[in-house]
Formats: C-alpha cells, sequence, structure tokens
C-alpha cells in the first residue's frame, strides 16, 4: 500500500512530486496505490504510479484534483482501475 488515509471530511491530502511504484503485495491484500478515504479534498500534482494490480488511485474525497499527473499500469500491470472516484467530485 502506498497511501491509506482515514475517512474524515475535515482533514484533507496534498501529494507532489513523488512516485509510487511496484508497491503492494500480490496475496489479495493492499493492492492501491494511493486509497484516499472520504477526505474533505486531495490533490495530486505531478506524481507517477506504476501498479502490479489493484487500482493507481482511489478516492472517496469530496473533491479530488488531478493535475499533470502520470499513471501508468504497464505492459505486465493488472490494474483493476487507474483511476477510481467512487463519491464526490473531480
Amino acid at each position: 500500500m502506498g497511501i491509506l488515509t482515514n475517512n474524515r471530511a475535515d482533514n484533507s491530502l496534498v501529494v507532489e512530486f513523488s512516485e509510487f511504484g511496484f508497491n503492494g503485495m500480490n496475496s489479495g491484500r493492499f493492492h492501491h496505490g494511493c486509497t484516499l478515504g472520504a477526505l474533505g479534498n486531495s490533490r495530486f500534482a505531478s506524481p507517477t504510479s506504476t501498479r502490479l494490480n489493484g487500482h493507481l488511485l482511489k478516492s472517496r474525497a469530496k473533491v479530488s484534483d488531478v493535475r499533470y499527473s502520470r499513471f501508468i499500469d504497464g505492459k505486465d500491470g493488472q490494474a483493476s482501475l487507474e483511476l477510481d472516484f467512487s463519491e464526490g467530485e473531480m
């Protein structure tokens, strides 16, 4: 797991100039690169994320701001979704 947050709407997260590469395990758990709970807002600016499986970015934040970012499943990747915004706005 790269980043896992709580579900507090009064919290925010900013990720800038970061790289998440091949993190997680193939044991059926901890597959997502970044899993953001129901935060007030989140901002991703210029991260690069590469995964073997799971989601590259999964966000339940009320507002998710994604800019200048690169999400790569890769030739051997099995990502279920590159980006998943199951709640909130983008």
